[in-house]
């Protein structure tokens, strides 16, 4: 996100997160929403030029199932994975009260959150990546970016999250790692805490920051949160664990 707003054309000396430059951009008479969309495809677009990420390199090498919850815009994930191992992406739709999978081999199927246990991706081998924030699929705009779009999260999305991954993290003491997630901005704790409601109290947590601000200490330290901080650089923290992973 930080990039994005880095990229779009914005104030000078501009402070404020994503979602307030997507609201101004949503409400402009002169922009509107698809002009909005189709500025930030572009830098989607532009992001699949990218070399491979080091974490996403690991997580294609893995042999076991995983789930990740990505807040990711970009496909840069699927693009590692892809021809490598199965998977399906999870989007979900919630004005519409559904959700979309897509699978590496190109099905999708439409589907209530409900019914995703029914298609049981895990046990069928295909690792499964929940959009969080949404995302393009096909010509259809399914994405988290302006004000209105997480006021309208916070009041859908405990219906809307699958119970698939969600009775995972509340009964299996599932770890949530938060890796290059940081608590800076009111949407990153809103996308936090509404995982951590879903995770089971016993169940530990860890975050990857570097240079802690002391609100973002704070933060991780308070208990409806208590998140382990490693305080590195993420790409170190991956090299550790690409050391790991091969040891």
């Amino acid at each position: 996100t930080a990039e994005l707003i880095s990229r779009l054309a914005v104030p000078e000396n501009f402070s404020g997160p994503l979602s307030e430059i997507c609201e101004q951009k949503e409400i402009d008479l002169d922009c509107g929403r698809a002009d909005l969309v189709n500025e930030l495809h572009k830098l989607f677009r532009s992001a699949d030029k990218s070399p491979p990420l080091p974490l996403y390199e690991l997580l294609a090498g893995l042999k076991k199932p995983f789930i990740v919850i990505s807040t990711a815009y970009d496909e840069l994930l699927e693009q590692s994975l892809q021809g490598r191992r199965d998977f399906v992406v999870i989007c979900p739709n919630m004005e519409g009260k559904e959700c979309v999978l897509i699978y590496s081999d190109g099905k999708e199927i439409i589907c209530t959150p409900e019914e995703i246990s029914q298609h049981k991706p895990l046990e069928n081998g295909y690792a499964v990546i929940y959009r969080l924030r949404g995302g393009i699929v096909g010509n259809r705009e399914l994405m988290l970016l302006s004000e209105r779009d997480y006021f309208q999260f916070n009041r859908l999305m405990e219906k809307q999250f699958p119970d698939y991954i969600g009775s995972r993290l509340k009964t299996s003491l599932c770890s949530l790692w938060f890796l290059g997630h940081h608590p800076q901005s009111w949407e990153e704790r809103l996308l936090v805490r509404f995982l951590k409601d879903f995770q089971d109290e016993r169940a530990s947590s860890f975050a990857v920051q570097e240079t802690l601000s002391p609100f973002a200490r704070s933060f991780w330290q308070q208990p409806n949160v208590r998140a382990r901080v490693f305080e590195l650089p993420l790409a170190e923290f991956v090299e550790e664990l690409v050391k790991e992973a091969a040891a």
